[in-house]
């Protein structure tokens, strides 16, 4: 699921039937649909919606892109990454797009002309997560093997590794006022807080005994949602930082 930035009227949902569906958020009703053919495409890992294209990552290893008006099919970008796309981010600029895979390469895309300008790879997993800082400089990628990893996208260096204790990492969010502050989900079954000058978590929380698929912070940094295998979401009310 995807809201465009700075608006809750309108979110952008990903289906394994192939569907990309915009929605209206006040009567939940239907506003455009794309379709792919899911047998060709593999299952969707990612949606990201700015208010006029709808971007998705998809198991063939492709990028697309969709008109959110009419669900056109606007461009694709072919072997993003080998094994499937696993996690997308799209900069707050609009000018490209971060995508992570399954084999642990981090690859940035221009949006204008579809080529890579950045090709980050330390994961030695599939990457389950990417976030950029407000000012697009920085981005933080998340991997099943354990490690959360600080690129700086001006040089394409690492800048920090930060490592789970046990078990992959399936996703991560940024605090909305502390761009040093992570929080993370994943099979240790915990909810951890990171600060990037720390190697390990500063701060962790049981979930109850499930692992959590995703996390998500409010724009105010005061709640926390999380996803479960549980089927459950669980509302964490967050301490400031």
């Amino acid at each position: 699921i995807s809201f465009a930035p700075d608006d809750s009227e309108t979110f952008a949902t990903i289906s394994n039937d192939g569907t990309i569906r915009l929605w209206d958020g006040n009567t939940y009703q239907v506003i455009s649909k794309a379709e792919v053919q899911a047998p060709v495409t593999g299952p969707p890992s990612s949606v990201c919606f700015t208010g006029e294209v709808l971007f998705s990552g998809w198991g063939d290893g492709k990028i697309r892109a969709h008109d959110a008006e009419d669900g056109k099919l606007l461009w694709a970008i072919d072997d993003c990454h080998r094994g499937g796309v696993t996690s997308l981010q799209v900069s707050h600029n609009r000018k490209f797009l971060v995508s992570g895979g399954e084999e642990g390469e981090v690859r940035a895309w221009e949006i204008r002309t579809r080529e890579m300008i950045r090709h980050l790879k330390q994961h030695t997993m599939a990457v389950t997560s990417v976030v950029l800082t407000e000012d697009d400089q920085q981005l933080f990628s998340a991997s099943r093997d354990r490690s959360i990893l600080c690129w700086d996208l001006i040089s394409g260096q690492r800048t920090t590794s930060l490592t789970q204790r046990m078990g992959g990492l399936n996703a991560i969010a940024m605090h909305p006022a502390d761009s040093s502050q992570l929080l993370s989900v994943g099979q240790e079954k915990r909810l951890s807080v990171w600060s990037v000058r720390e190697p390990t978590p500063t701060a962790s929380f049981d979930t109850g005994g499930n692992e959590q698929n995703c996390v998500c912070i409010s724009r105010d940094g005061k709640l926390l949602a999380t996803g479960g295998v549980d089927c459950k979401v669980r509302l964490w009310h967050l301490n400031p930082i």
